[in-house]
């Protein structure tokens, strides 16, 4: 499975989802694996400006590695 978690993709994965779905906007998006080249701060600012343009409302996201659970 890819992991990639960069501002690119999760657009890409955003609007893939609003097609799909037939809607303007998704009520939460979930980022259910960690990239870990990816720092968490990028995703969130990623996941701000999508709030912010009105795509997503809200965004949850698992950031424990399995290693440490």
């Amino acid at each position: 499975m890819e992991l990639d978690s960069s501002p690119e993709k999760i657009r890409q994965s955003v609007e893939g989802s609003l097609k799909r779905l037939q809607t303007d906007y998704i009520d939460i998006y979930y980022q259910h694996r960690n990239d870990p080249n990816v720092e968490p701060e990028v995703v969130a600012q990623t996941m701000k400006e999508l709030i912010d343009e009105g795509k997503i409302k809200a965004w949850g996201a698992f950031l424990k590695q399995l290693k440490n659970i």
